[in-house]
């Protein structure tokens, strides 16, 4: 920097940091400053040109961004000789200022902008993005480049991970994160293996919620902002008792009656308060969401229909439900509240508290229950529920002055609580709803830690970055408190998931820019966790013993079972070992002799019959075995350089791994039948990128990219032809997926729009020692002798079976503005093709995680946002226009997404 401009900023900086700002941008130093909340300075005026300037703003500061040096500055004297009472006198600097156009981030204005059916219609649009069974369940279970499962995304809100397992009978696992979209202001999607410490394999949902700049009005210092928004698409879902009762029949009607806005129970509003000073922001804000079971579109339907050679129907989507019918099971009842504040105490500091409550009831219902014959009632089944709580604390030191340090800091919790009927027959007793289905009631206590720092360098050959992270996380699954497990449950391993983790890791990356347009880079990741299972597996001590059995049955009461009487040591039965003179167990399962009624419990009106003595192998008994504790590490390199040809063009190719550590799922016993793994391996997710960026400063941003991931030991279920049903976790060799994405964003006045696509070329599973296995076992009946070593989608029994994406996937949004930008109008278009590839060779199929059958479908939205003023806003918007009947990628419930919606919205300032 030039000696008298290096004087003139620093004079500058002691003034105030938007001089100080605006002096660097004009010396040509490229670099993102702070600019904090404060007055602009008299002296300084802006105008609107045709700069390289851009602003992007956060939740908690506003940034600008550098990119040329075209600005002189002008000063009347010296710093040192000027009077620091009279203001600086600058020639006037033009600033344009842009929205932020970063194509993985989504501000409020395109989360709201339709009214979400169900949470994960949040992230539609966004290329290579897509929810797992995103009706079922009322959470998001987010799909990256066909990675999904095990935390293998992660999904934050404000910096706090909540995610939970669970079991989906045939169609697998979900992963699902429960998330409010009434009090998200914004998410940043991040594809691929995350170099930070701690960061998932498959790619980062970051969310952030609602910050004081989303509720006041411009220039006010406090304010409140009400919100509300009616659909046309809900019905009340019937209510279901939780209890068990067997006489009470769960089959409902579905109705075919839509209704419109005024009758329909699909609404949802919100309130928040917010203040701001230069010193402090607070919010606080509650929301409501209410949407009923919705129905399905009128269009479409008989492309899902499909026959086999003698005319039979065979299952689909559409033998379940009609064209136009209501889904049962579909709706959602959700309540929250926010707290948060951002408290800025001194310069160069600052802290950031938010606290999230959520408490919802939805529809759940295990796909495997979803069948109907003809026009016969489906069943509507209780509502699961859910009570979270998240709590994180973010701090942030970044001294103006020192390049060494730009400190990070994140503590954060969560408490999760749910209950849904989505655990098996290998359930405690007391949570059974009907013979094989059960609840699951589980608590999900998370807390992590995450600490970094950044420290630039500036040398004769270059200027170089290091960035050193550390983050540790805990992780407790247990059952909620109350709930009752028998010592007859555990001798039958019939439990619930009770077990712990710890994770650490560290991080470390160097980036070197020798000029200007170069920039290289390169780090090492490593991570290590422990896992605890606190339950314990039980296994029957047989033996062979000399027994009279008698047969009890109580005339009264029906109940019937059997006693054993044991001979004495003189091997004589006698009234001192008769088990109806002791009061023994009556048991009705001959695994687990001591589960049942005393003797003395049952009536007086008893039929008993007595064998003769025989020999019998009998279980006296439990041998109670611990999973030894888990441990586990891996490390992980990255690398890659980007080069700019042109302020406009810009060039990377990267190198990005990073190690997945198995989950509780994996290593724990619980309600599913699938055992643990036993010396599971972690996964190395290996991600090569290569793409082109495109900015021309004036509103169009692009970005083409090429992807090539391989995640080595890919830790999966296996389903063995000839074991009866056994399934278990296990590493396969590996999991490859490959494609090209292209994402553009074009903002000119009165236009705007918004293109996203993906194409896979590459979707595959590799496993040399199954397939060798399932050769060996081929038959008439099994005809796997020609089994690959490496298949589309997954193996038999596979999650990734369900996990299969669309070939290709487009969405674009066009836009206009009109009444000086008052009014935006436009269209959305969305578009998905067949999955990926069609899983139906003998090595792939299996009585569990069938592929569903799922066709090309095309749909348009319609939209329309009005200010009517600073202080009321209104929308209206059209969803699935031509009332298309369809089933979503990736789903694995036989539900059909929703029909033609429309919604109208408000929003109100004061």
């Amino acid at each position: 920097m030039n000696p008298d401009l290096k004087a003139n900023c620093a004079f500058a900086y002691n003034r105030g940091y938007r001089l100080f700002l605006l002096c660097l941008i004009s010396s040509g130093y490229s670099g993102v400053v702070l600019a904090k909340h404060q007055q602009t300075t008299p002296a300084v005026s802006f105008a609107s040109s045709a700069s390289t300037s851009s602003t992007a703003s956060t939740a908690h500061s506003t940034f600008l961004t550098s990119t040329a040096s075209t600005m002189p500055v002008t000063t009347a004297q010296q710093s040192d000789a000027h009077d620091p009472n009279q203001p600086v006198r600058l020639s006037t600097i033009v600033v344009q200022a842009t929205q932020n156009t970063d194509l993985n981030h989504l501000n409020e204005e395109q989360l709201q902008r339709f009214a979400p059916m169900s949470a994960g219609d949040l992230l539609q649009g966004q290329a290579g993005v897509h929810l797992g069974d995103s009706r079922n369940g009322g959470a998001v279970d987010v799909n990256v480049r066909g990675m999904q499962g095990q935390s293998r995304v992660a999904v934050t809100v404000d910096g706090a991970q909540q995610s939970l397992d669970v079991y989906r009978g045939y169609a697998g696992m979900q992963n699902r994160s429960y998330i409010d979209p009434l009090l998200i202001s914004s998410v940043d999607i991040h594809k691929g293996p995350s170099t930070k410490a701690g960061g998932a394999i498959g790619g980062t949902v970051a969310m952030q919620s609602l910050g004081a700049e989303d509720i006041l009005i411009e220039g006010k210092t406090a304010g409140l902002r009400l919100t509300g928004n009616f659909a046309d698409n809900g019905r009340k879902a019937v209510k279901q008792d939780r209890q068990r009762d067997d006489a009470i029949s769960l089959a409902v009607k579905p109705s075919m009656s839509q209704g419109d806005i005024a009758s329909s129970q699909s609404r949802s509003g919100s309130i928040a308060a917010a203040w701001h000073s230069d010193q402090a922001d607070f919010v606080a804000a509650y929301a409501q969401r209410l949407q009923g079971n919705y129905f399905a579109g009128k269009r479409g339907r008989e492309g899902y229909r499909s026959f086999n050679a003698a005319g039979d129907e065979l299952d689909s989507v559409a033998k379940v439900y009609a064209a136009g019918e209501e889904v049962l099971n579909s709706s959602a009842a959700t309540q929250s509240l926010l707290l948060k504040s951002i408290l800025r105490p001194w310069q160069d500091h600052q802290l950031s508290v938010s606290y999230l409550h959520t408490q919802s009831e939805y529809g759940d219902v295990m796909p495997s229950d979803i069948i109907r014959t003809g026009q016969a009632n489906l069943n509507q089944y209780p509502l699961g529920h859910n009570r979270i709580n998240t709590l994180s604390s973010k701090y942030e030191y970044r001294p103006a002055q020192n390049d060494l340090i730009h400190f990070e800091g994140l503590l954060w919790s969560t408490q999760a609580k749910t209950n849904q009927l989505s655990a098996s027959f290998l359930s405690p007793q007391s949570q059974m709803f009907r013979s094989d289905r059960a609840w699951s009631p589980l608590e999900n206590n998370r807390i992590g830690l995450e600490l970094s720092n950044q420290s630039k360098f500036n040398t004769a050959w270059g200027d170089w970055v290091l960035n050193i992270g550390g983050a540790a996380k805990h992780e407790r699954l247990k059952p909620q408190a109350g709930t009752e497990i028998t010592q007859a449950d555990q001798h039958n391993n019939k439990l619930l998931r009770d077990a712990e983790r710890q994770e650490y890791s560290l991080a470390l990356s160097l980036e070197y820019l020798p000029v200007d347009a170069l920039r290289i880079w390169a780090g090492i990741n490593w991570s290590e966790n422990k896992s605890r299972d606190h339950n314990k597996r039980f296994s029957p001590i047989m033996q062979e013993r000399q027994v009279r059995q008698i047969s009890v049955t109580d005339q009264q009461s029906g109940y019937s079972g059997t006693m054993y009487w044991f001979p004495d040591q003189h091997g004589q039965y006698t009234a001192a070992t008769d088990p109806r003179l002791n009061n023994a167990v009556v048991f009705q399962d001959s695994n687990n002799p001591f589960d049942g009624k005393r003797y003395n419990q049952l009536s007086q009106n008893l039929e008993i019959s007595e064998s003769d003595e025989e020999t019998l192998e009998l279980v006296t008994g439990f041998n109670a075995t611990s999973r030894p504790d888990q441990k586990y590490s891996g490390f992980a390199p990255n690398f890659g350089v980007e080069y700019q040809f042109s302020p406009m063009l810009q060039s990377y190719l990267s190198y990005s791994a990073q190690t997945r550590l198995p989950s509780l799922l994996e290593t724990s016993m619980g309600t599913h039948q699938v055992t643990p793994g036993v010396d599971l391996k972690p996964e190395l997710a290996k991600n090569w990128e290569a793409g082109l960026k495109l900015n021309n400063q004036q509103g169009l941003t692009a970005k083409l990219n090429y992807f090539n991931n391989t995640v080595d030991d890919f830790i999966t279920r296996y389903y063995s032809p000839g074991s009866f049903g056994a399934m278990s976790f296990s590493n396969m060799d590996a999991f490859k997926s490959s494609g090209i994405e292209f994402e553009l964003k074009y903002e000119a006045g009165a236009i705007f729009t918004d293109f996203s696509a993906s194409h896979y070329l590459k979707v595959q599973s590799c496993d040399v020692k199954f397939a060798q296995k399932l050769r060996s076992l081929a038959s008439s009946a099994n005809k796997t002798a020609n089994t690959p070593d490496c298949t589309d989608g997954g193996f038999m029994g596979s999650y990734l079976n369900t996990q299969n994406p669309p070939q290709w996937s487009a969405h674009l949004t066009l836009g206009t503005r009109w009444l000086d930008d008052r009014l935006s109008i436009g269209t959305r278009y969305r578009y998905s093709s067949k999955p990926m590839s069609t899983l139906d060779k003998p090595w792939q199929t299996s009585a569990t995680t069938v592929q569903m059958k799922q066709q090309a479908v095309q749909l348009i939205d319609l939209f329309a946002d009005y200010k009517i003023s600073q202080h009321a806003m209104l929308n209206l918007s059209v969803q699935n226009l031509s009332n298309r009947y369809y089933l979503d990628p990736l789903a694995t419930s036989y539900m059909p997404a929703p029909g033609r919606t429309l919604n109208f919205g408000m929003k109100f300032f004061h």
